[in-house]
């Protein structure tokens, strides 16, 4: 068994020869600043393993390879975003990273909604929260028929849920404004919202 960590690039507050110390010798990473379905370029691929590599670590696994909104409906250019993701996925074999896995996650590729949730151990851990998650789709994303998809004593609950603390935990406040998500959906797919609201927590603590 190898142990691995989850590193979000250079601009991840947490180093990678912090990673090492810690005792990993293997890194979970992705292009997080590549998405709306565009395919990864090689010479990016190759220089995100050379980082990796250049501390002494090993790119065991790609998390993740996004899936474009039109594939997952099937709708739109969807052949087109699955042929970039195949150009993607031979990007990755070349490089000979030997993981390659994806999320399919419903409204923004995220299912949690608070991302720095503390512990009695004072540690930290993400968390979900199924009102909150109401909240944030009934009331930020202002999703076109959400409130079919939930009970009427879920949306009760959700109605008093201080919205702006919901997009802060989130990630919404500092990464992207939440409606854009639905509308790039139509379009051609939304921002990775998950490694922009990671990095945007980080840079500003609560």
């Amino acid at each position: 068994m190898q142990e691995t960590w989850r590193w979000f690039g250079p601009q991840e507050p947490i180093s990678l020869d912090q990673i090492k110390q810690a005792g990993a010798t293997g890194i979970v990473s992705a292009l997080y600043h590549i998405y709306r379905g565009k395919p990864w370029p090689p010479d990016e691929v190759i220089r995100r393993k050379g980082e990796i590599e250049s501390a002494g670590l090993i790119w065991s696994v790609v998390e993740s390879l996004p899936v474009h909104n039109s594939i997952k409906l099937r709708s739109g250019p969807y052949r087109r975003y699955i042929g970039a993701w195949k150009d993607s996925l031979v990007a990755i074999a070349k490089a000979r990273v030997p993981v390659v896995c994806y999320n399919f996650m419903p409204l923004v590729d995220c299912t949690r909604t608070n991302l720095k949730w503390r512990l009695p151990s004072t540690g930290y851990a993400l968390r979900f929260d199924a009102v909150d998650f109401a909240a944030c789709d009934l009331f930020l994303l202002e999703r076109p028929g959400a409130e079919l998809n939930y009970a009427p004593e879920r949306q009760g609950t959700a109605i008093p849920i201080d919205k702006k603390q919901v997009a802060r935990r989130i990630g919404f406040a500092y990464s992207v404004d939440p409606k854009s998500v639905i509308r790039g959906s139509r379009d051609g797919g939304a921002r990775s919202i998950p490694a922009a609201a990671r990095l945007a927590l980080a840079r500003n603590p609560f």
